[in-house]
Formats: structure tokens, sequence, C-alpha cells
């Protein structure tokens, strides 16, 4: 009994992963305002959270591009930044 008690437990956490990714993406937000980080809380408050089942496929892959893009850019310009300062 207690074996399944925690198989549930983990399909609990498991089933809930969206709730927290989109809470990561309202923190991101908070705490790094800018205009960068503007589009994690539009998505998830104008699209995620009202769509009637989970977001699709799409806006998953859309999130995941834009965050690695945001990265590249951002070890760009810190690369540039620290090479001109040498």
């Amino acid at each position: 009994m207690a074996i399944h008690l925690v198989e549930t437990f983990f399909y609990i956490v498991i089933s809930s992963t969206q709730n927290m990714i989109y809470a990561s993406m309202v923190y991101s937000m908070w705490q790094n305002a800018g205009l960068i980080s503007l589009p994690y809380p539009i998505a998830v408050f104008g699209y995620a959270l009202l769509e009637e089942t989970r977001p699709r496929q799409y806006f998953w892959t859309l999130i995941r591009q834009y965050t690695t893009f945001i990265l590249v850019l951002k070890l760009v310009f810190s690369l540039v930044s620290g090479y001109n300062s040498v």
C-alpha cells in the first residue's frame, strides 16, 4: 500500500509540472523586469492558462527557442563587452 501512495505522489508532482513552469516564467519576469522577459508572463496569462487543456507542443517549442535565443544573445553581448574592456 505504501508503494502505491509513493507512486501516486509522484504522479501528482508530474501532472502539476506545468504550474511550476508557469510560476517560474512569472518569477523570471519579476526578477529580470525588462522587455526581454516580457513575453513570458504574456505567454502564461495570455495563452497557456486560457487553454482548456494543456498548451500544444508548438507553444513549448516556441518558448524554448525564444529562451535559447535570449541566452545566446546575452552570451554574445557578454563576450563582446568583456573583449572590449581588456
